[in-house]
C-alpha cells in the first residue's frame, strides 16, 4: 500500500531565496520612469541592506520610508521597505507595501516575485501560483521562478506523478516514482501531452505488469481533457496467465483557488458495464482533504487477480494537516470491495486505516523522517481467500527516511529506506527504493524507480517493484 507519501513542506529553496539581497533580481521600472542613479541614492540603498542584515530593523525601515519619499519613481524603494518588514516578521505590512508599489509598477518582476515569496510563507499557495505562472510565461528560462512554481503544485497536492496509476491501479503497492521537475509547469500552459507509465510487481508465485498510456489536451481555462488505455498482464503459478484492459476518457478541473476535481469513465474488458473513477482534492490553509471513489475497475494488483478477471470498487479518504512548516501529519481510510470471474464470484473487502507523520530535517537536499501505523483487514470467505495471495490481516509500525535532490532543474534523484515492525505476525522487515527523473530539453521527461521489500506488507515474502515512463509535450 502507499505507505509514506511525503508531505511537501514549504517552497523548494525558499530559505535560500529569502536570503538573497534586494538586488538579486534586476529592477524593471515602467517605460518613462526615472530611476535615481546618484551616489546618494546608491549609498542609501546599501545602508538599508546593511542595517537589515545586522538586525537594526527600526533604522532600516526609517531609511526605506525616507527613500520612498525622496525617490517615488524607483520601485526598488518598495522592495527594500517590504524586505525590512518581512525581516521583522510583519508579512502583512510587507504585502501592503508591495501592493502600493505594484499599483504604480504593475509589471515589475522584482515586486511580483517578492510578493509571491511572501504569499508562500503565508500558505496562500493559490495566489502565489498565479503570480509565478505569469512570471514563468515571461521568463521561461529562469530556474528560480520555475522551481518555485513547481513547488506550489507539490504543496497543493496537484503534482501527482502517479495520477494515471492511482486512477487505474488503485492498490498502489509500489513506492511512488520520483517527482518530474517540469510536469506541473508545462501542464499549466497550453501544451498537449503524451505520457506512458509502466509498473511491475514481482512476488513469490506471481507477477503483475501494468502499462498506462494517456493523451491530454491543453488547459482550456481551468479544464483539461484526456483519454487513455491501461493494459494489465498477470502471471501466476496457481491461476495461470491473463490480460485485461481499461479504455477511458475524462476531464481534470481546477475549481477556484482551493479545489481540484478529476472524473473519468471507460470500458473494462472484464464486464460490459462502465468503469468509473473520481477524485476531489481541496485545501484550506494548512489543511487538505482528498476523496477518491471508483467502481467496476480492473483488480490489477496481482497476477492472480488479473488472470481471474478481478473487479474492484471502493473509496479512499485522506486528510492532512501541516502543523508547522517542517511537520505534517495525515490519516487515510481505504475501503475496497473485490470480486473475481468478471465480478460474479465475490472475494471480500479490504478495510485499511493509516496514520502518518512527516518531519522535514533539511531542505537542500530534502530529507524527511517519516513514520506511522497501519492496520488493515481483508474479510474474505476461506473458500475463495486462497485464490489471491493478498495478506488478510496486518498491523504494523513503520519508520524511515526519504531523500530528494534536484540538480539544475534537469535531474531529480530520490531514495528511501525504512523499517517495519509487524505487531500481528511479529515480524521485522525493511524496505529500500531509489529513483531518478531527467528532463531532456523542454519537451521530454523520463523517470525510473526501483523498490525492494524483504518481507512485504501486501503478500507473504519479499517483493520487488519497478516503474518507468516518459512524458512528451507538443
Amino acid at each position: 500500500m502507499t505507505r509514506g507519501r511525503t508531505l511537501r513542506q514549504g517552497a523548494a529553496g525558499l530559505l535560500l531565496l529569502l536570503g538573497l539581497t534586494a538586488g538579486s533580481l534586476a529592477a524593471s521600472p515602467l517605460p518613462g520612469t526615472s530611476v535615481p542613479s546618484s551616489v546618494d541614492a546608491q549609498k542609501m540603498r546599501e545602508e538599508i541592506q546593511i542595517d537589515r542584515k545586522l538586525g537594526d530593523l527600526r533604522r532600516a525601515f526609517a531609511l526605506a520610508e525616507e527613500y520612498l519619499r525622496e525617490h517615488p519613481g524607483d520601485p526598488r524603494g518598495y522592495l527594500l521597505s517590504a524586505r525590512v518588514s518581512q525581516a521583522a516578521g510583519k508579512t502583512g505590512d510587507a504585502l501592503r507595501i508591495l501592493d502600493r508599489g505594484l499599483a504604480l509598477f504593475p509589471k515589475n518582476t522584482d515586486l511580483l516575485y517578492r510578493k509571491a515569496m511572501i504569499l508562500l510563507l503565508e500558505h496562500r499557495i493559490g495566489e502565489a501560483r498565479r503570480i509565478l505562472t505569469d512570471l514563468y510565461r515571461k521568463n521561461p528560462d529562469d530556474p528560480g521562478i520555475r522551481s518555485d512554481l513547481l513547488q506550489t503544485f507539490e504543496d497543493s497536492g496537484l503534482l501527482r506523478t502517479d495520477q494515471s496509476l492511482s486512477t487505474n491501479f488503485l492498490a498502489g503497492t509500489a513506492t511512488q516514482p520520483p517527482p518530474r521537475p517540469s510536469v506541473a509547469v508545462l501542464e499549466s500552459l497550453s501544451e498537449w501531452s503524451l505520457s506512458s507509465d509502466v509498473y511491475s510487481l514481482l512476488y513469490p508465485g506471481g507477477t503483475a505488469l501494468v502499462v498506462d498510456t494517456r493523451l491530454s489536451t491543453p488547459l482550456y481555462g481551468q479544464n483539461r481533457f484526456f483519454t487513455g488505455r491501461t493494459e494489465y498482464l498477470g502471471f501466476s503459478q496457481s491461476a495461470g496467465n491473463g490480460t485485461n484492459a481499461f479504455t477511458y476518457a475524462g476531464t481534470d478541473w481546477t475549481l477556484g483557488e482551493r479545489a481540484h476535481l478529476l472524473l473519468e469513465a471507460g470500458n473494462t474488458s472484464v464486464r460490459p458495464s462502465a468503469g468509473l473513477y473520481g477524485r476531489l482534492d481541496s485545501e484550506e490553509g494548512p489543511v487538505s482533504v482528498s476523496l477518491q471513489g471508483f467502481g467496476n475497475m480492473v483488480w490489477g494488483d496481482f497476477g492472480e487477480s488479473i488472470a481471474q478477471n478481478g473487479v474492484e470498487s471502493g473509496l479512499i479518504a485522506q486528510a492532512s494537516w501541516q502543523i508547522a512548516p517542517r511537520l505534517g501529519v495525515s490519516a487515510e481510510y481505504w475501503y475496497f470491495d473485490y470480486a473475481l470471474q468478471n465480478g460474479t464470484l465475490p472475494y471480500g473487502n479490504l478495510h485499511n486505516t493509516e496514520g502518518m507523520f512527516d518531519l522535514n530535517l533539511t531542505r537542500l537536499p530534502h530529507i524527511d523522517l517519516v513514520g506511522g501505523y497501519d492496520s488493515w483487514t481483508v474479510l474474505s470467505p476461506p473458500v475463495v481467500a486462497s485464490r489471491v495471495p493478498i495478506l488478510l490481516k496486518q498491523r504494523y509500525f513503520m519508520m524511515g527516511f526519504s531523500w530528494e535532490k534536484h540538480y539544475e532543474s534537469l535531474w531529480t534523484l530520490t531514495a528511501e529506506a525504512g523499517g517495519y515492525e509487524d505487531t500481528y505476525l511479529h515480524l521485522a522487515s525493511y524496505e529500500a527504493s531509489g529513483g531518478i527523473a531527467y528532463q531532456l530539453g523542454s519537451r521530454w521527461q523520463f523517470f525510473t524507480n526501483a523498490y525492494y521489500f524483504n518481507q512485504s506488507t501486501v503478500v507473504s515474502g519479499q517483493t520487488e517493484s519497478y516503474m518507468g515512463g516518459f512524458q512528451f509535450w507538443f
